[in-house]
């Protein structure tokens, strides 16, 4: 973690752009600021940073955030918010470009980059062939412009994913895009459009990001009548990761203990004196480095009073942290302060 280049932290402003962009992945929503629960995480945006780094590339100075995806998921489940459960499924795309009989577009290709990027912001993976020896023995241009589905399917198959794109983009003063969306042998979307060759692309991908939402967010399950747990396995990105620190909720319960600290396996910690992003960070990584601690959690913050959870149970971190003193009780447990 590095302060910018006048030693300042990144602003409310900033974490909340970045937020929002991870929302928009967790949720596979285009719009996220009517989703239950958004408006409260968005409300206090550092309660959810694990770490962020500015990064100098020439003039220019970048800044990366790094949220705490799992958490954050969990939390807009809880509150209601259509989420992926679990990770949503690869698409893989077959699309053909240019004039005459056109080209393959495969992996590492400009157009290839640019949808991919649209429909990470998502939540979605899009894959292109290799479009190399192997493929093309088992697949040629023209199968893919005539829809013919023995052989795309065949060739799909050394990729393994359920869900296959089909796509032709036709050249000329407004440009066609003609597509389909299978999974498996049933065509489950389509569209021919014209235009301009970007909006046609993003059209393809909000099309291909709506059905998938509508199929593997939590919400589609609960339409069915199926139960809705919140997702176990972390969406990691770039942004969106995952490190061992729960969901932060202002004033959020802890759950109940055995014991006035420690939970079976686990040991929990009031701490008082965290009135900053840069005290909690301190905190855990301080705590994090204790004599037997395995992992560190955050349960709630409440003003500058945090609850933190320790794992396994019986540790006794003040006795290893500097800073961290016994100074009174909360709730029936030890309250220590922080002063590093």
């Amino acid at each position: 973690m590095s302060d910018g280049p006048g030693g300042e932290a990144p602003g409310d402003e900033a974490l909340r752009a970045g937020l929002e962009t991870l929302t928009r992945r967790l949720t596979g929503q285009a719009e996220v600021a009517d989703l239950p629960g958004v408006a409260g995480a968005l409300a206090t945006p550092d309660r959810w940073l694990q770490a962020y780094r500015y990064q100098q590339e020439g003039d220019a100075t970048r800044l990366e955030l790094e949220f705490d995806g799992a958490a954050l998921r969990r939390y807009l489940a809880n509150q209601g918010a259509p989420v992926w459960r679990g990770e949503p499924p690869t698409v893989l795309v077959w699309m053909v470009a240019g004039s005459g009989r056109g080209s393959v577009v495969s992996a590492g290709d400009d157009l290839a980059d640019a949808m991919t990027d649209v429909a990470a912001q998502r939540g979605v993976t899009l894959r292109f062939p290799a479009w190399d020896e192997q493929d093309r023995e088992a697949l040629t241009v023209a199968d893919i412009r005539g829809r013919f589905d023995e052989p795309v399917l065949a060739a799909s198959r050394r990729y393994g994913s359920d869900w296959v794109a089909t796509a032709v983009l036709y050249d000329g003063r407004q440009e066609t895009l003609n597509w389909r969306l299978m999974e498996g042998r049933e065509t489950v979307t389509q569209d021919r459009d014209n235009g301009e060759r970007g909006a046609l692309l993003s059209a393809m991908v909000t099309a291909v990001a709506d059905t998938l939402n509508e199929r593997y967010s939590n919400e589609s399950r609960a339409a069915d009548g199926q139960q809705t747990d919140p997702p176990t396995s972390p969406l990691t990105s770039p942004s969106a990761t995952s490190a061992g620190i729960g969901p932060v909720v202002p004033g959020g319960p802890a759950p109940s203990a055995t014991g006035p600290d420690s939970f079976d396996d686990m040991t929990l910690l009031a701490v008082r004196g965290v009135g900053s992003l840069r005290d909690l960070t301190a905190l855990r990584q301080a705590l994090s480095q204790a004599p037997g601690v395995v992992s560190v959690e955050v349960r709630s913050l409440d003003g500058d009073q945090v609850l933190i959870q320790l794992s396994p149970a019986g540790l006794t971190p003040a006795r290893d942290v500097a800073g961290l003193s016994e100074c009174g009780d909360s709730q029936g447990r030890a309250l220590y302060c922080w002063q590093p």
